[in-house]
């Protein structure tokens, strides 16, 4: 019984032999773990202020309307608005619209400038605004 033990396991080295292998265990190569890859992040949106005044025109001494919007963000932190005459006004923490009433003493051209400052920047805005007498 001994020797039918002993040919089948030299049958067995045998065939592992022929088969490219060894009866000797192999050390295992431990298989990497790839690396996950990073998702990107979508770019960001971009962040828009518009500014428009009404009435069209807007007379010396009248109040004129500015409405002011503010798209591709959800909260503004501040708001600045200099209206060109040499007078401006300051909002902190400000809704996405919003509307300022400004009413110019002289005729004229004046730039009136509106800056949204968020989380992604800032963004800034003109409108020329003609005051007839």
């Amino acid at each position: 019984m001994k020797r039918i033990a002993h040919v089948a396991r030299v049958s067995l080295v045998a065939a592992l032999l022929t088969a490219g292998c060894s009866s000797m265990p192999t050390p295992s190569t431990p298989t990497p773990t790839p690396t996950p890859e990073p998702t990107p992040t979508p770019p960001s949106a971009v962040v828009t202020v518009s500014i428009a005044i009404s009435p069209v025109p807007l007379h010396a001494g009248a109040t004129g309307r500015f409405n002011i919007r503010v798209t591709g963000v959800d909260q503004v932190s501040a708001l600045s608005l200099d209206f060109g005459d040499g007078t401006s006004a300051t909002v902190g923490s400000a809704s996405l619209s919003l509307d300022v009433s400004h009413a110019y003493r002289l005729p004229g051209t004046y730039n009136a400038t509106v800056v949204a400052t968020t989380s992604r920047g800032t963004s800034t805005s003109v409108v020329v605004v003609r005051v007839e007498p």
